[in-house]
């Protein structure tokens, strides 16, 4: 499957709840004290060579391709709201899960 739209990259990523807390984990990003402010990926720490390695990752994950020319968008969506979008679908779907939905 090829990705090639922020939207269907954040629901790839919500599919596998804390999947991307724990890659965002495996490149040492720090996010913890991150704000609306914060839009690019690198504020977390995470260099050039970890992005691309995190896509790579995504793809080989997810079994999906990701083209050249979307990593860059990638690069420059907002890092807080992407996060957000991701990490708020893995609180939603631990709460159903609680709730044994």
């Amino acid at each position: 499957m090829i990705v090639d739209n922020i939207q269907d990259l954040i629901t790839v990523l919500r599919s596998r709840p804390g999947y991307f807390d724990n890659m965002l984990t495996k490149f040492n990003a720090q996010f913890d004290e991150l704000t609306p402010d914060d839009v690019k990926w690198y504020s977390t720490g995470m260099d050039d060579l970890d992005f691309i390695e995190m896509i790579m990752d995504f793809e080989k994950d997810f079994d999906i391709e990701i083209p050249d020319n979307f990593v860059e968008v990638i690069e420059n969506t907002s890092f807080y709201e992407f996060y957000r979008q991701v990490s708020l679908a893995r609180i939603r779907e631990d709460k159903l899960n609680d709730l044994g939905i």
